[in-house]
C-alpha cells in the first residue's frame, strides 16, 4: 500500500470514528419511584412531596461546581423524574415527566430543566381542587460508553440545586429535599 492510500484509509477511520462518537445516546429508563427511593442518598436528591396548584410551575435548575472528572470510557449525566405522590390500584407510581441530560465541560455550567406544569403534563390527573400530588427526584447516572450501558451515580458532591414552585400568583417558593424520615417512610409504599 502506497502512502496516499494509507493516508486516505487512516482519515476514513478517524471519520468514522468521530461519527459513531458522535450518534446520540438515548437517555436511560426512569426507575420505578419504590426503587428510585431506594437509591443511597449520594446517587439521588428527592424533594419534598408537594401537591401542586393545575397552572403552577416547577422550575430546577441544576449547577456544575466540579470539573465532571470521570473515569475514561465513562460519562456522567443527570435525570429529574417527576412522579405521581397517589399510587394506582397497582401501587405503582406514573412517570408524569422525565429529562435526562449529560455532563459537558463545555458551555454553561447550568442545567435547567424544562418547567413541569400540571396542567400541561398530566391535566387528567388533576384533582377536582385543581391540584396534582408529585414527587421530584433528581438522579444521577454513569453512561459506560464501551457498552452503552447506564447504571445509577453519585451525584456530585461539590454541585448545587435550585427548585422552585411558582404557584402562578407571583410568589415563589423553595422546594426542599426531603429529610431523611420522610424518604424512608415513603420508601415503604
Amino acid at each position: 500500500m502506497n502512502k496516499i492510500n494509507l493516508t486516505i484509509l487512516s482519515l476514513i477511520t478517524l471519520v468514522g470514528s468521530i461519527a459513531a462518537n458522535a450518534v446520540p445516546v438515548p437517555a436511560p429508563d426512569a426507575p420505578s419511584l419504590a426503587n428510585a427511593l431506594k437509591l443511597p442518598q449520594t446517587h439521588a436528591v428527592v424533594f419534598r412531596p408537594t401537591r401542586m396548584a393545575a397552572d403552577a410551575r416547577l422550575n430546577l435548575a441544576h449547577i456544575r461546581m466540579g470539573d465532571g472528572s470521570v473515569k475514561p470510557g465513562n460519562r456522567r449525566g443527570v435525570m429529574l423524574v417527576v412522579y405521581s405522590s397517589e399510587a394506582d390500584l397497582n401501587g405503582n407510581h406514573s412517570i408524569y415527566a422525565q429529562d435526562f441530560h449529560f455532563f459537558s465541560n463545555e458551555g454553561s455550567p447550568v442545567t435547567n430543566f424544562p418547567s413541569f406544569t400540571p396542567r400541561t403534563a398530566a391535566p387528567s390527573a388533576i384533582d377536582s381542587q385543581g391540584r396534582l400530588g408529585i414527587i421530584a427526584i433528581l438522579i444521577g447516572f454513569n453512561h459506560n460508553t464501551r457498552t452503552n450501558t447506564f447504571s445509577f451515580a453519585p451525584l456530585p458532591p461539590n454541585d448545587t440545586l435550585s427548585a422552585e414552585l411558582t404557584p402562578g400568583d407571583g410568589s415563589v417558593s423553595l422546594l426542599l429535599p426531603a429529610v431523611q424520615k420522610v424518604r424512608a417512610a415513603a420508601a415503604r409504599l
